[in-house]
């Protein structure tokens, strides 16, 4: 049997290799276009002078951190850290699942639960989305489950759409579940969002509902690069997640890393409002040139490009723009394009008007 594999996006260098321009703008992988806090670099350089010493045996000190930013009465044994975001889809997947059981996804969606549960043996149940606003379908959600049924991956905000579950359609799935099922609610985007009807998921681990939520330091926080990530859950199911993960999982210089990010929340308002700013100036110019796209609520705009999305894509790689062409979640035919600083933006913007 393969191995079942994912495919993440191409690096710069990559794409430099092949330009036909030296200016290289990245709007394909959803990072902080202001890159990493100050804050967050010194507290890594102070830990780099101890890399002769093994790290905390667990991250308790990041757990009190988190506790103390969350607030809300949630304890230290409400969380769970991993090296990504994407290696928690993994451990969730590994602590819940057999060959066997089911699992449901929503696509099309992000590629890395189908992978997890494939490797596992698990049998995928694939509910879709709406063919054109992109929500999901809580009644079908539901008419799905079997006694099979373990986990519901829902990816909110929605990549690669930017699309957004409600707080009452979260809260009939929540309510309609069976015992024996867990939903695992993938808010590494939650910091965008603009709308006011966003799920209050912590409410439901608080209430001790059969709620995984995952977040991550890649996006909002820009520490792509340091691998950290984390779960919100009942203390019962944190625990049996931990016992995934390897002795000394993370490194020094992620835990302080991780650390001075959740304390450093002006770094976090500034690119949040950096990014609102780029996705409405997004939504101005695509209306002026007449290009269908979606309103997002995480840090990037899905598109569909007049004439073929496969050409386009290539057309602006030519250019030095990198976009993410969403064929690899499952829908052909679309683009997504990251927010990044003003001048990003706007080469984007002229490079696609070009291409048409």
């Amino acid at each position: 049997m393969s191995a079942i594999t994912y495919s993440g996006g191409l690096s710069v260098s990559e794409v430099q290799a092949k330009s036909k321009t030296e200016k290289i703008y990245k709007l394909s992988s959803n990072e902080n276009p202001l890159g990493s806090s100050e804050k967050v670099i010194a507290a890594i350089q102070s830990a780099a002078i101890s890399l002769d010493v093994y790290p905390d045996r667990d991250d308790i000190r990041l757990r009190s951190a988190l506790v103390n930013f969350h607030g809300r009465g949630l304890t230290e044994q409400h969380f769970v850290s991993s090296v990504s975001g994407i290696e928690m889809i993994g451990l969730v997947a590994r602590a819940f699942l057999n060959a066997g059981d089911e699992v449901i996804i929503c696509p099309p969606t992000f590629g890395w639960y189908v992978v997890t549960a494939q490797r596992i043996g698990a049998e995928l149940v694939s509910v879709p989305l709406d063919t054109e606003c992109f929500t999901h379908n809580v009644d079908a959600i539901l008419a799905a489950v079997t006694e099979r049924t373990r986990l519901i991956y829902i990816c909110n905000p929605h990549n690669p759409t930017g699309a957004m579950l409600t707080a009452a359609e979260m809260e009939q799935l929540v309510h309609g579940i069976p015992n024996h099922v867990m939903i695992v609610a993938d808010e590494v985007y939650h910091q965008f969002v603009e709308r006011a009807d966003f799920p209050d998921s912590l409410s439901y681990v608080l209430n001790g509902k059969n709620v995984i939520i995952l977040h991550s330091f890649s996006k909002v926080y820009g520490l792509a690069g340091l691998r950290l990530g984390y779960a919100v859950a009942k203390p019962e199911i944190c625990q049996q997640i931990v016992g995934q993960k390897r002795p000394f999982q993370h490194s020094s210089l992620a835990l302080a890393g991780g650390i001075a990010a959740v304390q450093d929340q002006d770094h976090v308002r500034k690119t949040i409002a950096l990014v609102h700013e780029g996705k409405h100036y997004f939504y101005q110019q695509l209306d002026a040139l007449g290009v269908e796209y979606w309103p997002s609520e995480a840090n990037f705009v899905m598109i569909r490009p007049k004439g073929d999305a496969d050409r386009v894509y290539q057309q602006l790689l030519e250019k030095g723009i990198m976009t993410r062409p969403t064929s690899k979640n499952g829908l052909p035919g679309y683009l997504r394009v990251t927010c990044g600083l003003p001048e990003a933006n706007h080469a984007f913007i002229a490079a696609l008007t070009e291409t048409m």
